[in-house]
């Protein structure tokens, strides 16, 4: 009998703990790469209703607001060298850093109305 109790708290604490983990927004490291150059976009004068891009022939970013799972901001950024996506909204100051040649992708729930989006590389 206390066997069956053990197991019942045991899944539900699992589950929490799991679906905790899916609801918190990614976990992102600070830099350990200096940069030389920035490219930064802001939510000011967009609508929310669709994803943003820019790009050139050095780099590439995409940037918006999603909402298909969570509301979501997030900055996906793209650059032939060591890169850094960063986000900053009304819930913190975020970044997520990549090799060359790969996407970093950082998803943070949305909050506030003035969403600094941007990504730096060397």
């Amino acid at each position: 009998m206390k066997n069956k109790k053990f197991k019942k708290i045991y899944l539900g604490a699992a589950t929490l703990a799991l679906g905790a983990g899916v609801l918190l927004p990614s976990t992102v490291s600070e830099a350990s790469t200096s940069y030389d150059t920035g490219y930064y976009q802001y939510s000011t004068g967009h609508s929310f209703k669709k994803a943003w891009s820019v790009a050139d022939d050095i780099y590439t970013m995409k940037y918006g607001y999603n909402t298909a799972l969570i509301n979501e901001d997030f900055v996906h950024a793209y650059h032939s060298g060591t890169h850094e996506a960063i986000l900053d909204n009304a819930n913190g100051a975020y970044s997520k850093e990549a090799k060359a040649k790969t996407w970093a992708k950082l998803e943070v729930r949305h909050a506030g109305t003035n969403i600094m989006y941007g990504m730096r590389f060397n």
